[in-house]
């Protein structure tokens, strides 16, 4: 790795943002593990302007936190027993 990377990101590994839409069970997790995504688009159909931000995922439960776009808000929600919940 150039050292100049590594000076100004360190050993970070960089992931790309993954496009949630209808499709969380493309990153969902079964395991007991944790997985960080960051995360794009209108989340399960609760934010159509589209949020942004990161989900985490364990446990077959999704939590996302992030920012709706328009809005400017906090945007929270939650996917469990197979459905999206907007928590704000």
């Amino acid at each position: 790795m150039n050292s100049c990377f590594t000076k100004q990101y360190g050993n970070k590994a960089q992931k790309a943002t993954y496009a949630l839409n209808d499709n969380i069970n493309d990153i969902l997790v079964s395991g007991n593990y944790c997985e960080i995504i960051p995360a794009w688009g209108n989340i399960g159909g609760l934010y159509p302007s589209w949020a942004w931000g990161i989900v985490l995922t364990s446990k077959n439960i999704a939590n996302f936190i992030g920012v709706a776009t328009v809005s400017k808000k906090l945007a929270v929600a939650q996917y469990s027993n197979g459905a999206w919940t907007k928590i704000m």
